[in-house]
C-alpha cells in the first residue's frame, strides 16, 4: 500500500512538472501538437477508420461464432494496423470467446503496423523502394504468426454469446460510434507524444514513437542492412505510444501490461534476427 501511494506521489509530482514545462514552451506545445494533429489526420484517420468501423460491425454481427479466435485477432491486426488486434482480441475475452491466459498474448501478437503503413510509408515514403516495404511486410506477418497462432487446445465458452436483436441501423451507429471514440484516443496519444518528441533526445523519441524512429534510420549514413534490421525492430515492438493506445483501446480486458510489453520487445526483437537473416542471404 505505502509503495502504491509513493507510486502515485511520483506520477503526480512528473504530471505537474511537466504542466509547467508546457506552460513555459507554448510555441513548442502548439508547433508539436499541430504535427501530431496532422499526422493522424493524414496517416492514421483515413487508413484506420474505415477498417475499425467493420471490425466493429464484425463483432456485433458474432461472426467470431464460427472463426478460430486466434486467426481472428491475427487478422484483424494484419489488416488494420494498430491497435485492430488489441481491441478484437479483447471483444473476444468480454464475448467469452479466449481465456484469460491467452488475452495478453493474443493482444500483443496481433498489434501489428498496417500494410499500408509499411508498404506505402516506410517502404515508398522513408526508403523510397516499395520492394523494401514487401520485405519489412512479409517478416512482420511471420512474427505476429508465430506469436498469435500457437494457441493450444480450442478454448470452449462458458456461455454463448447472446443472439443479436439490434436493427441494422442501431448496429451500424453503435459501430461507427466505437470506432470513432477510439480514433479520438489514438489521436490524444499522438499529439501528446507529438509535444513530447520534441524536448527528448533522438534515440529515446525512436523508442517512443515508432514512426519517428523509421524517419530516422532511413535517413541515417547505416548500411541499409542496418536501417531495415532497425526499421524492423521499431515495427515489431511499436514504440510507447502505440502500446499505450494498445492498452487503452482494450481497458475493460485484463491485458497484463508488463507481459504485453515483454511480447512487444521479443517480437520486435524476432523481426529484428530474421531481417538480419535475409539481408545476409540476399546480400543487401
Amino acid at each position: 500500500m505505502a509503495l502504491r501511494q509513493k507510486t502515485r506521489t511520483f506520477l503526480t509530482v512528473g504530471v505537474v512538472l511537466f504542466l509547467c514545462v508546457l506552460f513555459s514552451h507554448p510555441e513548442d506545445v502548439m508547433r508539436g501538437s499541430l504535427a501530431g494533429l496532422t499526422l493522424w489526420y493524414q496517416a492514421v484517420l483515413p487508413v484506420q477508420l474505415p477498417f475499425m468501423i467493420v471490425i466493429q460491425l464484425l463483432l456485433r454481427l458474432q461472426v467470431i461464432r464460427g472463426l478460430e479466435p486466434s486467426l481472428l485477432c491475427l487478422l484483424s491486426g494484419l489488416t488494420c494496423g494498430y491497435p485492430a488486434g488489441t481491441v478484437t482480441a479483447a471483444a473476444l475475452y468480454q464475448s467469452g470467446a479466449i481465456p484469460e491466459k491467452r488475452l495478453t498474448r493474443l493482444a500483443a501478437g496481433s498489434s501489428t503496423a498496417g500494410p499500408l503503413f509499411m508498404v506505402g510509408t516506410v517502404g515508398l515514403g522513408l526508403l523510397t523502394e516499395s520492394r523494401l516495404g514487401y520485405l519489412l511486410l512479409s517478416i512482420q506477418w511471420l512474427c505476429a504468426a508465430l506469436l498469435v497462432l500457437p494457441g493450444g487446445r480450442k478454448h470452449k465458452p462458458k456461455q454463448a454469446p447472446p443472439v443479436v436483436s439490434q436493427p441494422l441501423g442501431q448496429m451500424l451507429g453503435d459501430a461507427v460510434g466505437a470506432a470513432a471514440q477510439l480514433m479520438l484516443t489514438i489521436a490524444g496519444f499522438i499529439v501528446l507524444f507529438s509535444v513530447i518528441l520534441q524536448w527528448v533526445p533522438s534515440w529515446i523519441g525512436a523508442l517512443l514513437e515508432m514512426t519517428n524512429g523509421a524517419k530516422i534510420a532511413a535517413a541515417s549514413s547505416w548500411p541499409l542492412a542496418a536501417k531495415l534490421v532497425g526499421i524492423s525492430f521499431l515495427l515489431g515492438f511499436s514504440g510507447v505510444c502505440v502500446i499505450l493506445q494498445s492498452l487503452a483501446a482494450a481497458e475493460r480486458a485484463p491485458i497484463a501490461a508488463g507481459r504485453f510489453v515483454l511480447y512487444k520487445v521479443a517480437q520486435g526483437g524476432l523481426a529484428a534476427v530474421l531481417t538480419w537473416g535475409v539481408c545476409q542471404f540476399l546480400g543487401l
